[in-house]
């Protein structure tokens, strides 16, 4: 990889990103999938939420993340790849000289890039792999990610040209730095692609009240292989998992739809006000009344 060219990649990714982000927030594209950010961090603050099956591209500034239990740091010129919806909370570390921190992501489509693992060589190096990882973005990826970014000032081009594009990227990252993680977790004999679905199984019916047990009957394993093998994918048990969906529901329901503390808790399966709101603050740091004023502030 060149340094020069991964510089002027960079560099002309960062100037159209900016160009698409006038203000502090999220910009969707006219290229499905495909968003911008930019972000600040005047107040040190630490943001809790749920990183959906994404790659994300750091242009300016730097990041820590907490993905499931796992802490990572990844700036720029560097991707986050997150094969599963998962539970996250990330500190923007901006870089005052160059100013706020900017990224491009673009929501991963799993049966395409399982189609096209299946097309490649078998790779059982990697025992057990992480549904998540960061690594160096090569020229290449980089190289579609502007050709995308072309796309979105050009409608036609964007119902034309995306997808093709999308799935060449695809295609770098099953043969460059992410390649052996993506063919472990979608290989014939991987467990990635069972806890993949029980995951979207515990998105679905995270409200209900299940045993380990009876999870584990739901992907045809054994109670201590599932829970082993949910544990390696996603460093959090399936139970700290749906949790995790409870409380940040009840989050957006406080926040967005007006529901109080005592109506969000039972609305998201619990049945304790008292261990709510114990399970809130440790998340999120503070009591649910509190926090959600905090957040409308």
């Amino acid at each position: 990889m060149s340094n020069q060219k991964t510089e002027e990649l960079l560099t002309s990714l960062k100037s159209i990103v900016d160009a698409k982000c006038p203000s502090i927030g999220a910009f969707a594209s006219s290229v499905p999938d495909l968003r911008y950010a930019r972000r600040s961090n005047e107040k040190n603050e630490v943001v809790h939420c749920f990183y959906d099956s994404c790659l994300a591209l750091v242009l300016q500034g730097s990041k820590e993340v907490t993905v499931g239990s796992v802490d990572l740091a990844y700036g720029q010129g560097s991707m986050l790849l997150v094969t599963v919806d998962m539970p996250s909370s990330y500190r923007i570390m901006e870089d005052e000289k160059k100013g706020n921190f900017l990224a491009l992501s673009l929501h991963l489509d799993l049966n395409l890039i399982a189609q096209l693992s299946s097309k490649m060589p078998v790779d059982n190096s990697e025992n057990e792999p992480l549904a998540f990882k960061v690594e160096k973005a090569s020229d290449e990826i980089l190289e579609c990610f502007l050709r995308l970014l072309d796309c979105d000032d050009d409608p036609v081009k964007s119902k034309v040209l995306s997808d093709p594009i999308k799935q060449e990227l695809y295609f770098h990252l099953l043969r460059g730095p992410f390649g052996t993680r993506l063919r472990n977790i979608f290989g014939r004999e991987s467990y990635g692609k069972s806890m993949i679905k029980m995951v979207e199984f515990l998105k679905q019916h995270f409200k209900e009240n299940f045993s380990i047990d009876e999870l584990a009957a739901k992907a045809n394993m054994a109670s201590p292989t599932f829970f082993k093998h949910f544990k390696k994918f996603t460093s959090i048990s399936p139970l700290q998992y749906q949790k995790y969906l409870r409380l940040h529901e009840a989050r957006r329901l406080m926040l967005v739809e007006n529901f109080n503390a005592s109506n969000a808790a039972f609305e998201v399966g619990y049945e304790s006000q008292q261990q709510f709101n114990r399970e809130y603050k440790r998340l999120f740091g503070l009591p649910p009344k509190e926090h959600i004023k905090e957040l409308k502030e």
